[in-house]
């Protein structure tokens, strides 16, 4: 049976953030849930709910020490001080094109001043803006702002509000021009890069394909939703309605 709108936004929203989790220097907390395998089952629950099959990832099998050495390795220091492969949108020339750093990190800045999020110096974290996981979180942001807008319509049947559709549209343009190029830039590193296959490295090859398998999906269904005929909503229609309570919210705390 084909789940609810709410609870397939739900699922989009939870999903993205818990993704983004393991694509942060992992704590000892995260790391247990990945062991034992709790967080591998809410992954398995979420995409049974948006993608209509669960799908399963493997359970880590390693100390925490090694764990965190074989981030560190890859994503962060590796060979003379530069990441093996990078998080960043920004590492990946084909993204970049030419282009400023500033100028880049800028537009993803704007992104999350715009829906209501702080970015303040350090106040999202140890990451860039361009890191993969604020990516997912800012995706599971919007979705959470659909969400919001779902529970509070006085129709339920009426998913077709403008308010609704502009969510809806931010998530799609933001998957399109930002999110999907960078997770297709690390797939594809991944792919090519030399590491070591131990227990980690299974783990975030697994991840890296499931979590591009989600965004592909989503972005099917969100542009299937639209529609090419769709009329762009001005910003204004959304921004302001996002509440002066959500404003400024710092969801990488």
């Amino acid at each position: 049976m084909m789940a609810s709108p709410i609870s397939r936004v739900t699922a989009r929203s939870q999903l993205s953030v818990l993704l983004a989790t393991a694509f942060a220097h992992p704590s000892p907390d995260d790391f247990s849930t990945m062991c034992r395998g709790e967080w591998q089952q809410q992954v398995e629950d979420l995409t049974e709910l948006l993608l209509g099959e669960a799908k399963s990832l493997p359970t880590v099998n390693c100390s925490y020490a090694e764990f965190e050495a074989f981030y560190i390795d890859l994503f962060h220091t590796g060979r003379k001080g530069q990441p093996m492969l990078s998080l960043c949108a920004s590492g990946y020339s084909e993204i970049l094109q030419g282009g400023g750093l500033p100028e880049f990190l800028l537009r993803f800045s704007r992104w999350y001043r715009h829906f209501g999020l702080d970015t303040r110096d350090g106040e999202i974290g140890c990451q860039a803006p361009d890191h993969i996981q604020c990516q997912l979180e800012f995706l599971g942001w919007l979705a959470h702002l659909e969400l919001q807008a779902l529970v509070e319509l006085s129709d339920p049947a009426d998913v077709s509000s403008p308010q609704i559709l502009a969510y809806q549209k931010a998530q799609r343009d933001f998957l399109q021009r930002e999110l999907l190029p960078t997770v297709e830039a690390i797939d594809k590193a991944m792919r090519d890069v030399r590491y070591a296959k131990t227990d980690a490295g299974q783990f975030y090859s697994e991840v890296m394909a499931l979590t591009q398998c989600v965004l592909e999906r989503s972005f099917q269904e969100l542009d299937s939703s639209l529609g090419p005929d769709l009329i762009a909503v001005s910003e204004n229609t959304v921004i302001n309605n996002v509440s002066e309570s959500n404003s400024m919210v710092n969801i990488w705390e």
